[in-house]
């Protein structure tokens, strides 16, 4: 494996596979299994279905715009964690590597995020559950996606 960036050392079908996963992920867990809790801690119970309507497309987009952008970084960050990057005779990256690599993505960049919205925005501990769950399953799913399909 090189070190830098190189358009060969991308597989961008997985690419788009991990951002369709990260996308329905998304959909089901702020939709039917926790779409009412979210709604409640984020004060958008009042929001009539004219307004969410208009609200949706530019949520999708956003949120498929950010997908791309996260599985682009991930994929630089479960490289990391595979031997052959750094020793020319080490092992491909293997499931635990990959899912590491999303784990430490989440512990270190996701999770003090939301640690500064309950503290300077007084989200709901309730709140900071929902949001870092759903972050760690995508990450975590969006890892081993990328870091398995080479």
């Amino acid at each position: 494996m090189e070190f830098g960036f190189s358009p060969e050392m991308m597989n961008w079908f997985a690419q788009l596979v991990a951002v369709l996963v990260y996308v329905g992920l998304g959909a089901i867990w702020f939709g039917p299994l926790f779409g009412d809790a979210w709604a409640r801690e984020m004060d958008l119970e009042g929001l009539d279905e004219e307004a969410k309507k208009r609200q949706m497309p530019r949520g999708v987009l956003l949120t498929v715009v950010g997908g791309f952008l996260l599985a682009f970084a991930l994929r630089f960050v479960t490289a990391a964690f595979t031997p052959a990057y750094w020793y020319p005779d080490g092992e491909q990256l293997s499931g635990v590597g990959a899912w590491m690599g999303g784990f430490w993505a989440w512990l270190g960049c996701f999770v003090p995020v939301q640690l500064g919205r309950v503290g300077w925005e007084n989200r709901s501990w309730r709140l900071f559950g929902i949001n870092t769950s759903f972050d760690f399953l995508a990450l975590s799913a969006m890892a081993l996606i990328l870091g398995l399909w080479v």
